[in-house]
């Protein structure tokens, strides 16, 4: 939090698996924000992930002991379903790991030529697998917008009357 915040972050969010975490959180930075004036966290749970069918699968059954990989999948998750909504408020999304460090602007280069053209950036591992590492993903909304070859035309109107609304394709 105090590395982002020097270097100029303030729109960030942390995303916990729940309101135990949370709280854990706060109650642990509530020290630090009276003794240093800084201020209060912000952090967020869901559980809207688990709504979807499709993770019945992952919910625990009863007397069943789930893998110790159940709350990390609980996390990606919910992780993805809040970067959606994000996106759908047409929001840049940058999503970090908590372990990430930003040693330096790094809006500088994602917002510059040629990587500001593209829609979204990950990392890759370092290693033989050379699989993909979600600790550092970039969508980017504005890259349509940035090159004016990848601009839609505007839409118009099919009954031929001015519409005060606007209307995203």
């Amino acid at each position: 939090v105090l590395q982002l915040r020097a270097r100029g972050y303030e729109h960030w969010v942390i995303l916990s698996d729940g309101a135990d975490n949370c709280n854990g959180m706060h109650a642990k930075w509530d020290a630090f924000e009276k003794a240093h004036g800084e201020p209060p966290l912000s952090c967020i749970y869901t559980a809207e992930p688990w709504k979807h069918e499709g993770w019945v699968q992952w919910r625990p059954h009863r007397g069943k002991v789930l893998d110790s990989m159940h709350a990390v999948y609980t996390m990606w998750a919910s992780r993805w379903w809040a970067c959606l909504k994000l996106l759908e408020q047409d929001t840049n999304v940058l999503s970090l790991d908590v372990d990430a460090v930003m040693l330096s602007d790094i809006y500088a280069v994602l917002r510059a030529p040629p990587v500001v053209h593209e829609d979204a950036h990950l990392t890759q591992n370092n290693d033989e697998s050379q699989s993909l590492n979600c600790g550092f993903v970039y969508f980017n909304r504005d890259a349509a917008r940035s090159d004016p070859a990848l601009q839609r035309p505007a839409l118009e109107s099919k009954c031929g009357q001015a519409s005060g609304a606007a209307v995203a394709a």
